[in-house]
């Protein structure tokens, strides 16, 4: 049996520590550190320096990140029994005094289901209870080399899934591609927000309402799409061709079209 199985502060470290990990990674992307060596600290200093100098809030989807770790430790029941001890609450006896799981045991799986739901929920308010700048500073200044290759492949791999090809063996039909990439789903809708004039689109919705408390512009653009991009749209496919390749580091291929970096 492990010696930690009741060991309250063991679980909540492993738990905070893959939480910080885990924002660790989301700000290491959004930093761009994809290309930082064990002998560039550049990078490193930049992720210090941003935390230290903005605010740092725990933006993730933490109870998601919570149970799908709990669930799938093998240490997963030993987690929810060391909080319920630490809470003072009730726990089914799923694992004999070895550490073994009983083979019967008079719980119904909808009261074991409740009772790791209602532990999983005192994990979460203890992880925003914990989670603060200068104990993630102290993970990071500590972990930050140790995790350097896990950091790379997550912005790399995110990269990938994010990666963007335009086919279009013709410049000047750009615009009109993307158009209808967009309408059918290929490019989400926050590229019909790039492409469309917001503050025109609003304009001509306020000749019309004079109010947009009940229905603003962006509800417009979701709800008719391409109205918006036939009649509000900010480009024509040069103007385009120059945006994408010069500000959104797109390049283009001969024969194929568009493709971000």
């Amino acid at each position: 049996m492990n010696n930690n199985t009741y060991n309250f502060d063991y679980y909540m470290e492993k738990l905070m520590n893959h939480i910080y990990e885990q924002k660790l990674y989301k700000l290491a992307y959004e930093l761009d550190v994809n290309t930082i060596t064990n002998t560039d600290s550049s990078k490193f200093n930049e992720l210090i320096d941003s935390i230290i100098n903005n605010g740092l809030i725990l933006d993730l989807n933490v109870e998601n990140i919570i149970k799908n770790y709990i669930e799938s430790s093998d240490e997963g029941y030993f987690f929810r029994k060391s909080i319920a001890i630490e809470k003072n609450y009730l726990y089914p006896i799923l694992y004999d005094i070895n550490g073994d799981p009983k083979k019967d045991y008079n719980y119904t799986s909808a009261l074991i289901t409740l009772w790791k739901n209602d532990m999983d929920e005192l994990f979460i308010d203890e992880v925003y209870s914990r989670f603060t700048k200068d104990s993630f500073i102290k993970f990071v200044k500590i972990n930050f080399n140790n995790l350097l290759d896990n950091i790379i492949s997550y912005v790399e791999n995110i990269k990938a899934s994010n990666r963007i090809s335009i086919k279009c063996n013709n410049k000047d039909d750009l615009l009109d591609t993307m158009k209808v990439m967009i309408l059918n789903n290929s490019l989400n809708l926050d590229w019909a927000e790039f492409l469309v004039d917001m503050d025109r689109l609003r304009n001509e919705m306020l000749s019309f309402a004079g109010n947009l408390s009940l229905y603003s512009e962006f509800e417009k653009l979701e709800d008719d799409t391409k109205y918006c991009l036939d009649k509000h749209c900010k480009y024509n496919s040069e103007q385009l061709f120059n945006v994408l390749t010069k500000d959104k580091n797109f390049i283009w291929e001969d024969g194929f079209g568009l493709s971000s970096k």
